[in-house]
């Protein structure tokens, strides 16, 4: 599934929410710094039974 949401990622192909917008210059985070963290990022933590 990361591989799918990465390549989603790197065509673009995403849509923020109007809460993750806000929240984004709240904290002064790029999109590019999100493209980067989903680019790189390693999951750290699996919850196989959230939905």
């Amino acid at each position: 599934m990361i591989a799918e949401i990465r390549r989603k990622f790197a065509e673009g192909q995403f849509e923020f929410s109007k809460h993750a917008v806000d929240q984004s210059i709240l904290r002064q985070v790029r999109v590019q710094e999100v493209r980067e963290a989903v680019a790189n990022g390693q999951i750290i933590e699996d919850y196989p039974d959230d939905k």
